[in-house]
Order: C-alpha cells, then structure tokens, then sequence
C-alpha cells in the first residue's frame, strides 16, 4: 500500500502517514469507508434491492471494519461517522511496535489466512488464486517487514 500511494503522490511513506494521512481530505475518505452506519446501509439497500455486488460490497465492509476498530490505536477512524466523530484507540495498533502492533500483525495475518484458505478452496479460477496468493504474500510481507524493521509510521 506504501509503494502505491507514495508513486501516486510523489511522498515519501513516512510523509504520508505522519502528516498527510492526518489532514482533510484524507480524514474525511477514511471515515467514509470506514463506517459502520455506511456499510449498514450499503447492506441493506443490496438485500432489498437483490443486488448480490451491492449486499457483498457492504458485508465486505462490515467484515474489514470489525476487524479494523478493535486493531487501530492513536491512527484509529472515525468508524461512526457521520453520526459521531468519536474514534475508539484500541490498546493493539495493526503494525505500531508501542502499541503491541507485533500481535495485532499476528492477528491480521491469521484472519487473511482462514479467509485465503476458504476463498481457495471456494474458488479454483487460476485469476481468483493469483489474487488470493498476492494477499498472502503480501499480508506475510508486513509480517516479516514488522518483525524486522518495525515501521516509523505514526512515530
């Protein structure tokens, strides 16, 4: 995600998220995907309109954000919005060292694991398993980069 966003915008990583990711618009774009009332809706409104995308496309949400709350520390979203402004600080941070970010990579890595595993065997396309194959690789990646060089991000 860092090499992405850092060709895309010009930055260095640790520009982006010690002050970029902290200013307007980038608050306000990760409140929007990151809310639980959007997703809700999103939901909803793909189950009474039997739209399968739309009713997968908000459970996707739903699923990513109640992982998400519980492994964000002083980086947390605003995951109310736009009902509430209140973020939860999680005492297990995804990838912060200070903030037991070794377990909660642990955690992440594990639950890309199960859902890999399950999407493999689901699924046998050879397009869908070089997909489900790059998110292995790349959620073992952070592993192995958190353990070794534990990012500065947020420091």
């Amino acid at each position: 995600m860092v090499p992405v966003l850092a060709s895309a915008t010009g930055l260095p990583g640790d520009t982006i998220w010690n002050e970029t990711y902290w200013t307007e618009p980038w608050q306000t774009i990760g409140a929007v995907v990151n809310s639980l009332p959007l997703a809700a809706v999103i939901t909803t409104f793909g189950i009474a309109m039997k739209r399968w995308w739309l009713t997968a496309f908000g459970l996707a949400m739903l699923v990513h954000i109640g992982l998400d709350l519980p492994l964000h520390g002083e980086d947390a979203h605003r995951h109310f919005w736009p009902l509430s402004d209140w973020r939860f600080i999680s005492p297990v941070s995804y990838w912060n060292p200070s903030e037991n970010g070794r377990f909660g990579i642990l955690v992440e890595c594990a639950v890309v694991a199960a859902g890999s595993a399950a999407l493999w065997t689901r699924f046998p396309k050879r397009w869908v398993r070089l997909f489900v194959g790059l998110a292995v690789a790349i959620s073992a990646a952070m592993v192995v980069l958190n353990w070794l060089a534990p990012p500065a991000f947020g420091a």
